[in-house]
């Protein structure tokens, strides 16, 4: 909503070297609420260059129409579906019809809220891309992260974990 926020994140970016690609900004359905402004903010900040999710698909607001309409990079699987994966009895209908869509609209995906084994290989075997959840870390300040990531093998691979 603020008409400034494409420029600071260029300005950012600029000012600490960081290449726009490297930031993924995530969106939620209900931001999508006023399409016009949505629309155009969107694509303003593609033209930066950074990625852009939308998360929590499938709990709000969401409309097939603004897959097409908006430069989206990643299709978040909302974790109230990923854990219904802890049930045999039920079979992931959503998560899989979520995932063909993604795939469809050459969205790369993530799954949410991830907290056991089961549920990351049941995604994975579906077609799910990228995990985020309490299996592979919980939440971490800054400086955790970075000594995480500086020095986790699995991260300085040129080849993403599997």
């Amino acid at each position: 909503m603020d008409p400034t926020f494409t420029r600071s994140v260029r300005e950012i970016c600029r000012r600490f070297g960081v290449d726009p690609s490297c930031i993924c900004l995530e969106v939620t359905e209900s931001a999508l609420v006023d399409e016009a402004i949505a629309y155009h903010a969107l694509h303003e900040l593609k033209a930066v260059g950074v990625l852009i999710a939308l998360d929590d698909f499938g709990t709000g607001y969401s409309s097939l129409l603004r897959l097409n309409l908006y430069p989206l990079d990643f299709l978040k699987v909302d974790q109230s579906f990923v854990k219904e994966l802890d049930m045999a009895q039920r079979e992931p209908v959503v998560i899989a019809a979520t995932l063909g869509i993604a795939s469809a609209l050459e969205f790369r995906t993530v799954g949410e809220g991830i907290e056991g084994e089961l549920q990351w290989r049941r995604l994975r075997e579906m077609g799910c891309e990228i995990g985020q959840g309490f299996l592979f870390s919980e939440a971490l300040t800054l400086d955790a992260a970075t000594t995480l990531i500086a020095e986790d093998v699995r991260f300085n691979e040129k080849t993403p974990p599997t």
